[in-house]
Parts: C-alpha cells; sequence; structure tokens
C-alpha cells in the first residue's frame, strides 16, 4: 500500500509529477476537490464559503478566534488519515506530509525548481502576464503555503529535512522524477509493516472519531481528544456535563474499528455567560 504526499512550489511542476505517479500505481490523486467531498460527510458545505483552510491558507487573527478552526483541522486531518487507510494513495499538497509523519511507509516528497524558472513557466501558461507580476504571484504563493504549514504544523514548509526525497525539477524530467519515486518506493524502508500499517488505522479511527465530534450538535465542547492503541481509545479533555460525557463516549463506541473506550474526560463548568 505505498502512499506518497507531494509538496510543491508553485509553477514546479510537482502537480503533473503526482498525476503521473498516481496514475502509475493506479490510484486517484488526492486533491483539493477530494478533501471537500470528505469534509461534506460531516456537514461542511465549502461551496459558498471554503475555509481558508482548503486553499492551503492560514486563517486571519480573526478567524482564529472562532471554534470553526478546531473543526476544519481535524476534518482536514480525517480526510488524509481515512484515504491513506483505504490503500494506495497520492496526496498533493494541504499538509499531508506533515499530518502523516509518523506512518513509517510513507513518502513525503518536496518539488522545487528555481524562481526564475517558475516564472518563465508562469508567464509561458499565461501570456500577457509580466515578469513583476509574475514574480509578485509567486512569492505570494510561497508565503501562503509556508504561513499554512507555520500555523498549522510548526513546521517550516521550506526545510529539507522536512521529506523524505527532494526533487529540483530545473533539470531533472517529470518522467525522471516520476521514475526515481517509484524506485524509491520500493525500497526497503517505505514497504509497509504490521506496526506501520497499524499507527495508521490508528490515526484514522482517532481523527475520525474527533471529527465526529466536532461536527455532533449534542457536544458543546469541541476540544476532546483521541488517543487510539491498537483499537483502544482513549479520551481526554473536558466537558460541561455528564450528559455529555456520555454521549462523546457514545459517539466514539460507534466508530468503525474500535474495541474498547477509555473514558478520562473531566467535567468543567461552562464559562458564567452561558448561564
Amino acid at each position: 500500500m505505498p502512499i506518497v504526499t507531494v509538496t510543491q512550489q508553485s509553477f514546479s511542476g510537482g502537480d503533473e509529477i503526482a498525476r503521473q505517479v498516481s496514475a502509475r500505481l493506479g490510484c486517484t490523486l488526492t486533491d483539493r476537490a477530494a478533501l471537500e467531498r470528505v469534509a461534506a460527510k460531516y456537514a461542511i458545505d465549502v461551496s459558498q464559503a471554503p475555509p481558508p483552510e482548503l486553499g492551503e491558507q492560514a486563517p486571519s487573527i480573526i478567524e482564529r478566534l472562532t471554534q470553526e478552526r478546531r473543526r476544519f483541522s481535524v476534518i482536514l486531518h480525517a480526510a488524509v488519515f481515512e484515504t491513506a487507510r483505504q490503500g494506495d494513495a497520492v496526496f498533493l499538497g494541504y499538509g499531508a506530509g506533515f499530518m502523516l509523519k509518523s506512518v513509517q511507509h510513507v513518502l513525503r516528497v518536496r518539488v522545487v525548481t528555481p524562481l526564475e524558472i517558475r516564472i518563465a513557466r508562469l508567464a509561458s501558461s499565461q501570456p500577457g502576464t509580466s515578469k513583476e507580476a509574475a514574480t509578485a504571484r509567486l512569492r505570494d504563493d510561497d508565503r501562503r503555503r509556508s504561513e499554512f504549514v507555520r500555523y498549522l504544523f510548526h513546521a517550516d514548509w521550506q526545510d529539507a529535512l522536512n521529506y523524505d526525497l527532494v526533487v529540483n525539477t530545473e533539470k531533472v524530467t517529470t518522467d525522471c522524477a516520476v521514475e526515481t519515486i517509484l524506485q524509491v518506493l520500493s525500497a526497503g524502508p517505505f514497504a509497509p509493516t504490521a506496526a506501520s500499517v497499524q499507527r495508521l488505522a490508528d490515526g484514522a479511527t482517532g481523527f475520525q472519531i474527533e471529527a465526529r465530534l466536532v461536527s455532533d450538535p449534542q457536544v458543546a465542547t469541541p476540544n476532546v481528544r483521541a488517543q487510539v492503541e491498537r483499537g483502544v481509545v482513549t479520551l481526554t479533555g473536558a466537558v460541561w456535563s455528564e450528559e455529555e460525557k456520555d454521549i462523546i463516549e457514545s459517539v466514539a463506541a460507534q466508530v468503525p474499528g474500535v474495541i474498547e473506550v477509555r473514558n478520562e474526560v473531566h467535567l468543567q463548568p461552562p464559562p458564567p455567560f452561558f448561564y
């Protein structure tokens, strides 16, 4: 069950590399449209006002003050883990490599190329674009993606140590990059093991539980965490009532793959303005 995540600079060619790798592996490329379909399962309609996370963009200071940030973060993680657990998968963007960092058999790829080449590619694809406009757009794209990764994962998007393979398409062709990725995938370190498959399954179960909780109107507090180890779920955090504590335990128990639920959530009275 090979899993590849591709992070790219705009106009570096990473999107085409990801598409060809997914075609060679015989799997669907997971991109924004795929993530939106999963979001819809949790009653999130992104057709009118898509959250900034689905544009690989950090939310504004004002947007960060709402509980929706926790909700979108959890659902984004749930979408990535759920897709990865189903088998062969190629992800393009959205910090998937950072989310799946703990899963040993995931190959994390970054695709880059010098700015001047990216400018030329942008200008070629969009005739009439000035060099100044192209430069400004590309620098803005880089800043936006960097801020998104720093906000959601507290990591440096450009740090090569966050990836297993960095491809510079200044000289490396798309075909060569695809063959290299497939060859690296076949190497021992990226072969699934019982432990790595279990880690992926546990992560998927945990985020599915949390996604259901943040989408359930009966759960008032959005910060309950679900830690899963071999199907045993440990719930932590705070809720406002015994009834809510029972509800979250029931929600967790109904998720496929759950063997046992240990409810360690404690009671915390709501803020005074809720009375």
